[in-house]
């Protein structure tokens, strides 16, 4: 879903612009009430397009123009003004891609304008060569000598020498901090992964190069990694953190709506030294198989862990990864193959080793936590399990153990259903409580810590209907409340049903009724009369 900036000092015309908007395209509309709160939603996330008054106190809208550009190269603008200057007009043109509109000229003239950037952007998009070196590029990062320096920087930190990265053109230098971003891609067989997987690294590579971001990518047990530093002298760690974090959103949201598949990203917030990587990555891994297949990004939770699970259990979210989607045998087999000094775990018949047992019961206490499950029976269950494992035959104890998993994994299978009505449930309550105030996707989205973009996606999939048409129905109802029960002029009802302005209640009351408001009310009130 695209995003769309509008930013004006005066606070009446962004709100009634973005209703607007918001009712003529599906996208997520941000608001700014002046440039210099402009300039600070554009540090923290990308846009599609940036609507700006011209003249605005403190910072014009020429340099905000100027900070977008510079910032969002690629980012669309429209520029606003109330005056038919010539000096204003001449001063955009020397920008790429910014568009100039009289404020006289209407919404609509507003609205086929940003019509026509939605197209370009998507038409940019598809003019990418977004499968360019497809070849090339899976053989290079398929290299065998390439996939072991990366796993020793992974496992170890950085314990090879600048030389070795060098030869094989790894562009990391020793010493200097790391960003690591772990992602996965769902619903996707694998004989189309690679294709896909060429497409992701292209867009990442070209779009870290514009910030001067070297990113190197690596394939570990099926997840998309990537370790991403700073050029030195560039622009500082917050900065950048802020435009990955971006990149991979946007990247996430593409995958999805031009090839339907779920493409997960967990971005750590920070650059870290290079002896971290191995807990960050465990960490990231940890929390990708949490989400499940959001098809969003994620931030790393910051919340103390236990590092003698997370250094020993390396392939722990592997195994997760395969109880979920339901491959019993596949997970039998990954787990026989950690029974040390053990070869063929459906033929055993003696004693199970102390580190299996131990490996078994750490998976069984994570899918506990996953589930969400800490009933006292759950918790007797694997207490059980673990005393008995030492008189148990293998195969048994094996058989019982993944029973118990599988218990687990439905259960939280289920909960996340009831999650997810429950959430729905709560903005539904939310929205039917504030709906005649200034509220909107992004605000609703802020309030239950979801991705704009992932919410109104969930929203829709739950109910049916867009969040937006949910929020126009209401207020619509309210108005038509108001005509029918009281006196109120026009202009008051719309602003009393949650409208910003009256031309926007106009057309939106019309668009779900069919009728202007004072021909609703005129036929309401004959067919009373009669």
């Amino acid at each position: 879903m695209r995003r769309i900036l509008v930013v004006d000092d005066e606070e009446l015309i962004v709100n009634s612009l973005s209703s607007y908007l918001e009712e003529n395209f599906e996208a997520e509309i941000h608001r700014a009430y002046s440039a210099v709160e402009a300039m600070k939603v554009l540090k923290r996330m990308m846009f599609g397009i940036v609507i700006t008054d011209i003249a605005m106190p403190a910072v014009s809208g020429l340099e905000l123009l100027d900070f977008v550009k510079k910032y969002w190269p690629d980012c669309r603008v429209i520029v606003l003004t109330a005056y038919n200057n010539f000096q204003y007009a001449y001063d955009t043109l020397k920008y790429d891609k910014v568009d100039y509109i009289l404020k006289i000229e209407g919404y609509e003239a507003i609205c086929r304008t940003v019509e026509k950037d939605l197209e370009l952007l998507d038409r940019e998009e598809q003019l990418r060569d977004f499968y360019g070196g497809m070849d090339e590029k899976v053989s290079r990062l398929s290299s065998c000598l390439r996939s072991s320096i990366m796993d020793r920087l992974l496992n170890y930190g950085m314990t090879v020498r600048q030389e070795e990265l060098d030869l094989l053109e790894i562009p990391l230098h020793i010493g200097e901090p790391v960003l690591l971003v772990a992602g996965s891609l769902y619903d996707c067989p694998m004989k189309e992964q690679l294709s896909q997987v060429a497409g992701i690294l292209d867009y990442v590579e070209k779009s870290m190069a514009v910030r001067r971001i070297r990113a190197v990518f690596h394939n570990m047990n099926g997840k998309l990694l990537w370790l991403l530093q700073r050029e030195e002298g560039e622009q500082e760690e917050k900065d950048a953190a802020v435009y990955i974090r971006e990149i991979f959103s946007e990247l996430s949201e593409r995958v999805y709506d031009q090839f339907g598949k779920k493409l997960s990203f967990v971005a750590d917030d920070r650059f870290v030294e290079a002896s971290r990587l191995r807990e960050i990555y465990e960490r990231s891994i940890l929390s990708l198989k949490e989400s499940g297949a959001e098809g969003c990004l994620r931030m790393l939770r910051r919340e103390q862990e236990d590092p003698e699970n997370l250094q020993s259990m390396l392939e722990l979210p592997f195994l997760l990864e395969l109880l979920e989607n339901g491959n019993t045998r596949e997970l039998l087999d990954a787990v026989s193959e950690k029974m040390a000094g053990l070869s063929e775990i459906q033929d055993l018949r003696g004693k199970m080793p102390v580190p299996a047992v131990l490996m078994m019961e750490t998976l069984l206490a994570e899918a506990q936590r996953l589930a969400g499950v800490r009933e006292e029976g759950c918790e007797r269950l694997i207490r059980s399990l673990y005393a008995s494992a030492q008189q148990v035959p293998g195969a048994e104890w094996i058989s019982e153990a993944i029973g118990l998993l599988e218990k687990l994994l439905a259960e939280g299978v289920r909960k996340k259903s009831a999650n997810t009505t429950g959430l729905v449930q709560w903005i539904n309550n939310y929205v039917e409580a504030h709906y005649t105030e200034d509220i909107s996707l992004s605000a609703i989205a802020e309030k239950v810590n979801y991705n704009p973009s992932y919410l109104s996606r969930l929203y829709r999939e739950q109910t049916g209907t867009t969040l937006v048409n949910h929020i126009n129905l209401l207020r619509v109802n309210k108005a038509k409340r108001l005509l029918k029960e009281t006196a109120m002029k026009t202009r008051d009802i719309a602003f009393a049903s949650g409208f910003y302005s009256v031309r926007h209640f106009n057309q939106v009351f019309k668009k779900y009724t069919g009728a202007s408001a004072g021909a609703w009310r005129q036929g309401i009130t004959e067919t009373v009369k009669k």
